[in-house]
């Protein structure tokens, strides 16, 4: 999921890593201003980026 703000990117990823698993803590990865990679309740793999 690609979202414009930093604010909705750390809600999105907190919510679904209640239940599910931390690959990647959002972060600055230096493509992007944030990036965050989660696996839900599920094992459904998402990737949260905010974009430069």
């Amino acid at each position: 999921m690609q979202h414009d703000n930093q604010t909705e990117i750390d809600r999105l990823y907190t919510d679904v890593v209640e239940q599910g698993t931390e690959l990647m803590p959002p972060r600055n990865h230096g493509l992007s201003t944030k990036f965050g990679l989660v696996n839900d309740q599920f094992g459904v793999s998402w990737q949260l980026n905010l974009p430069a």
